[in-house]
């Protein structure tokens, strides 16, 4: 018989010249570690970064569990799956990092505004010039306007303003989370506590072996293949035991192309879907009766049934009374209900769904439905929607140089989060009389009891988020930075909109790379990275300095220890200033020691660390051992973790009322939620009911509105940026088309080609843009990928004043109306029309456009 070759195989010795070849361009390098913890997914991934000459060269990410294997599944079992022991390999996103970092628009000193706003006229100042001035500034606008005049961004709630919380009057501090805040409200209304984003805890999710344990997955608005990469690995292992995946979109994405049955729905209509499920759930008696009879509040329970079966409104909430509302044929729908009655099943709604007008009813309404069929607190379910943390099978070292912080500090929650903006446009009206003072405070979810919001400064460094096209209403927030006195701002990079408008721009050093700060709480220096949310809570990763910053770029840290120390105590009886509360063990250092400092105080809290009793056993290395390979993981012991697991067990009761889970929200039902906070927020103007169920909202595609602008608009993330940051990336700019998505139909309605420059365009904002035509949406809907600085055009109209966006700024095109629904909901979806303006130059016809 002949020798079969392999045509496609390397020649002899191929192999091993491409690896000198490649072996040959790190001669001399040196070896750090890091991990990019902030990147969007929330868990974290190993980085081995290599330089030489003080630059990046190359970075490698986790070959430390099953060390040169390429693709360890095929070589380890479910047992050390199970013990949480694999790999967590960096995505694309977390290896470009690399490029970001050495952007050409670095900001690397100081400047100070000399020309209008907006106009992006600086000069470079000295650092002293700068903290100084900070300093006065936050003492004078303190003085003239009182404390909750100086606002920094809350951060998924609470404050970052570390120097207020010193204070006399405490700081402005904002409630609710951002994304994830329909989940949280229902979570704590349902469960006692913030599930979502409890940041005493973190637990709020369940670990990945879960998956191995269902009987299917069933992901709503989940796009786990693009904004958890590496999360889906996980998801593939399951699927190869033969797990089915189920995903409801109304758009057909990488994880609609790889799940087993993708359902594109309408947006803004999933609680309808739901109310469906569980009527054929109860009516065909599928529900977990011992579930509901040992953990749930009965009474609340009854009276959400009736709602379902439609005894209260005599509309029975049937799949074809859905197929109606959502598009979703009537025996999908009911064939998806009793599959998750036959659990356990994961059932996984995360913000595309939520981050709506309205949102919190899905919230609850997801609850509701692992409530009713007891995919919940079980092995193969999984906590909450959001699935947000898990507890650490072991403490980790812990790198608190904060002093007092936690026991001294005081701050109001005195904003909604997401409309800071309004509390300074409002205050205006508040001022020149058109309303009182009860109703501003309605507006922006400030509790009648609390000293109103009056802001007069932004000093924005803790967080350096963009805050103005971050959010939706883009323009608005524009106008409020603007009406602004002061506005101090840190930032990489000039792409970021928020420096164009500031009075002071500070230059930051890289979170990641340049010692900035590993995560949000350590703010420099070596820290023990253990992520929000990781696939498996049985590792950590030290993270030091990799390269030195450029320039004059300092740490969020070491910005905020110089002001703390401008800055004495009112009244104290020491004389303190509020470095000696905020943080005493490193006043007075210099920038040029302090990593010493904080690498000397990592080292004894590590080794304080692994002579632990519970560390003992594990056999921990020496802190020189683990600064040379900063990665400790070991075999879970036991089960793994589950949200809810003890509560639902009977082991303690859960944090409601009633000790029990809670369908009714006894709070809303029983006292003047717009007035009075319960657990931080007030829900403030805006209608909310006491139990969850689907109601059309005003920006809906079966609203009126559509009759102006036909088209709803989507804002999922993207693969290659973390909200804002990689935008100008140029390893990733060239590899996705940033342009609107419309549907095949409604492009050929509008005579509107696939690359046609079209004009994205609503009553607030436009977008100038290429199309992308496509059957993967449904007819109806318009994409338009979040996460692009504003790019202003020449072209300014009444309604852009600062140009018409060119870059697909998705948040100018999303308005924050008094709706008739709650505060506290981060609105990702708007109205618009598309009109084709291809070949017309800028002779666009549509509003504020002449």
């Amino acid at each position: 018989m002949t020798e079969l070759k392999n045509n496609f195989g390397p020649d002899e010795g191929q192999l091993e010249a491409v690896r000198a070849k490649l072996m040959s361009k790190h001669v001399d390098e040196e070896i750090e570690y890091c991990t990019c913890c902030q990147n969007g997914c929330f868990d974290m991934c190993l980085l081995k970064c290599h330089k030489k000459d003080g630059v990046l060269t190359a970075i490698e990410t986790d070959n430390i569990v099953h060390s040169n294997v390429a693709r360890e599944d095929a070589y380890f079992d479910e047992e050390e799956f199970r013990k949480g022991m694999f790999q967590h390999r960096a995505c694309t996103r977390g290896r470009g990092w690399r490029k970001d970092v050495y952007s050409p628009n670095r900001i690397k000193y100081p400047m100070l505004r000399v020309g209008p706003k907006g106009s992006r006229k600086f000069k470079r100042i000295s650092w002293d010039e700068a903290l100084n001035m900070i300093a006065e500034k936050y003492v004078e606008t303190r003085e003239k306007y009182g404390p909750m005049s100086v606002y920094c961004d809350g951060l998924m709630g609470g404050s970052t303003d570390y120097i207020g919380q010193f204070m006399p009057g405490g700081a402005l501090a904002i409630w609710g989370v951002d994304s994830y805040e329909p989940h949280d409200l229902a979570d704590t209304y349902q469960f006692g506590r913030p599930l979502t984003m409890d940041a005493a805890t973190f637990d709020g999710g369940t670990e990945a072996m879960t998956l191995f344990d269902s009987k299917a997955i069933v992901l709503w608005g989940f796009d786990v293949y693009l904004n958890y990469p590496e999360f889906a690995y996980y998801f593939n292992l399951a699927r190869d035991k033969g797990i089915p995946l189920i995903y409801i979109d109304p758009r057909y994405t990488w994880t609609a192309h790889l799940a087993d049955q993708w359902i594109p729905i309408r947006p803004s209509t999933d609680a309808a879907m739901l109310e469906a499920m569980a009527y054929v759930i109860i009516t065909e008696g599928l529900e977990n009766k011992e579930f509901i009879e040992k953990n749930v509040d009965i009474e609340g329970f009854e009276r959400w049934k009736k709602i379902v079966l439609g005894d209260y409104d005599g509309v029975a909430k049937t799949p074809e009374w859905a197929e109606a509302i959502c598009g979703v044929p009537a025996e999908t729908i009911a064939a998806i209900a009793r599959l998750c009655a036959d659990g356990p099943v994961y059932m996984r709604m995360v913000w595309a769904a939520t981050r709506i007008l309205g949102g919190e009813d899905p919230a609850r309404l997801d609850n509701y439905l692992r409530i009713l069929t007891g995919n919940l607190g079980r092995n193969g379910c999984i906590g909450t929607g959001m699935d947000f943390g898990v507890q650490k099978h072991f403490p980790v070292p812990d790198m608190n140089f904060y002093g007092e912080r936690f026991d001294k500090i005081e701050e109001h929650c005195v904003i909604e989060g997401e409309i800071w903006h309004r509390a300074i446009l409002e205050h205006k009206r508040y001022e020149d009389g058109e309303i009182s003072l009860a109703d501003y405070k309605r507006i922006v979810g400030c509790p009648q009891n609390e000293t109103a919001p009056n802001i007069k400064m932004i000093w924005q460094t803790v967080n350096p988020r963009n805050m103005i096209p971050n959010y939706y209403d883009s323009s608005a927030r524009m106008k409020a930075v603007q009406m602004t006195p002061f506005v101090a701002y840190s930032a990489y990079t000039w792409a970021t909109t928020m420096t164009w408008y500031s009075d002071l721009v500070l230059p930051l050093a890289h979170q990641f790379f340049e010692g900035g700060g590993g995560d949000n709480f350590v703010l420099q220096g070596y820290s023990f990275n253990t992520a929000f949310s990781p696939a498996a809570g049985n590792y950590f990763i030290g993270m030091g300095k990799v390269i030195d910053p450029p320039g004059e770029c300092r740490s969020r840290l070491w910005i905020l220890k110089e002001v703390a120390e401008r800055i004495q105590i009112p009244g104290d009886p020491d004389g303190a200033c509020v470095a000696d509360y905020y943080c005493p063990e490193i006043k007075g250092v210099k920038w040029e020691d302090l990593d010493g400092v904080l690498e000397d105080m990592a080292r004894k809290n590590f080794e304080a660390w692994r002579e632990k009793d519970e560390i003992k056993p594990l056999d921990p290395p020496t802190w020189e051992e683990f600064r040379k390979e900063p990665y400790f993981i070991r075999p879970i012991e036991g089960d793994y973790w589950v949200c809810l697991r003890d509560e639902c067990e009977g082991k303690k009761p859960f944090q409601t009322e009633s000790g029990k889970i809670e369908i009714i929200s006894r709070f809303v039902e029983e006292h003047d939620y717009h007035d009075v906070a319960y657990k931080t927020k007030c829900l403030g103007q805006g209608f909310m009911e006491p139990i969850g169920h689907y109601k059309q909202v005003e920006v809906s595609p079966l609203s009126a509105l559509v009759n102006k602008h036909p088209l709803y608009m989507i804002t999922p993330h993207a693969f290659y940026r973390q909200h804002f940051c990689q935008d100008e990336n140029p390893w990733f700019r060239d590899e996705y088309r940033m342009d609107v998505w419309i549907s095949a139909a409604d492009a050929a309605k509008r005579g509107i080609k696939d690359g046609d420059m079209v004009l994205a365009h609503n009553g607030v904002g436009q977008c100038l843009l290429p199309a992308y035509v496509t059957s993967r949406l449904t007819p109806g809907i318009a994409c338009m990928i979040f996460g692009r600085n504003y790019d202003p055009s020449h072209l300014k109209t009444e309604i852009m004043p600062e140009g018409i966006d060119r870059a697909g700024s998705c948040n100018f095109l999303i308005p924050s109306e008094d709706y008739s629904h709650r505060r506290g909901i981060l609105l990702c979806a708007g109205m618009i029309d598309i009109t084709n303006v291809e070949g017309k130059g800028f002779s666009i016809e549509c509003e504020g456009v002449e």
